[in-house]
């Protein structure tokens, strides 16, 4: 996969390091793959498959078979210094969301927004580009598929969460989906 060709592979198959720089990591969720650089090479994070709801980040939602840079909202420059990506996706393999978290602690996201899966208060209908949706992050997780509630743990110790509360999972007391991270409290007992 991801050798910039459409056909399947039966055995592993090597992916081409991109400018020189030895991959650190990777995910793939259904159809979608990422994959980043080590960080003495820049953490560099790029993306390919699916692109229908902009989960490949490049500014598109057109489909890719070789390795295409996941870029920012903010000036189009690519996403560097990552540390972490997951993508989450619907059941049905075609509504992917991702999230990176770099080395400065920052958290990106973009794909579907359903739900309010972005965290930047949008819930329709997607983001082709990475937008910064949370500073300060020392980690966070996705839980769900077709519905994601999304959970970042900051370096100052708090909890937030958004996506959809279904049966409340986001821990916020209700059943409101959330489209911005939101503070998690306890209800007074330990």
């Amino acid at each position: 996969i991801n050798s910039a060709s459409t056909g399947n592979f039966l055995v592993p198959t090597l992916i081409p390091q991109v400018s020189a720089r030895p991959w650190g990591g990777a995910f793939t969720t259904g159809l979608t793959t990422y994959a980043w650089t080590t960080q003495a090479s820049g953490g560099y994070l790029y993306a390919s498959g699916r692109g229908n709801f902009g989960q490949l980040g490049n500014g598109s939602t057109a489909d890719t078979s070789a390795m295409t840079a996941v870029t920012k909202a903010s000036d189009s420059s690519q996403l560097v210094g990552v540390v972490k990506c997951i993508g989450s996706e619907e059941a049905n393999g075609y509504a992917t969301t991702a999230y990176a978290l770099n080395a400065l602690g920052e958290l990106y996201s973009w794909g579907h927004a359903g739900n309010g899966a972005l965290g930047n208060g949008a819930t329709s209908p997607h983001q082709v580009r990475a937008v910064l949706i949370a500073t300060g992050v020392l980690d966070f997780s996705v839980v769900g598929g077709g519905d994601k509630a999304v959970f970042i743990l900051k370096t100052n110790g708090d909890l937030v969460s958004f996506g959809a509360n279904t049966e409340g999972c986001l821990g916020l007391g209700d059943l409101v989906d959330r489209s911005v991270p939101t503070a998690v409290r306890t209800n007074g007992t330990s």
